[in-house]
């Protein structure tokens, strides 16, 4: 999985997960469509809905 979240304050955080290893960063810039997740290769096992609540995608 990988994209761009809108935190709390209202600020960018780049997340990027594959098997074990996770990682989070504050984005330089707003990204320009707004907040979005990628996951490849998941099709139909994710819970999309929640995803979408949770880091408003």
């Amino acid at each position: 999985i990988k994209g761009f979240v809108r935190r709390d304050d209202g600020r960018f955080t780049e997340l990027q997960y594959a098997g074990r290893h996770a990682s989070l960063r504050t984005a330089a810039a707003a990204p320009e469509g707004g907040p979005v997740l990628v996951a490849i290769g998941l099709r139909g096992q994710l819970p999309v809905a929640e995803l979408r609540a949770l880091f408003g995608c």
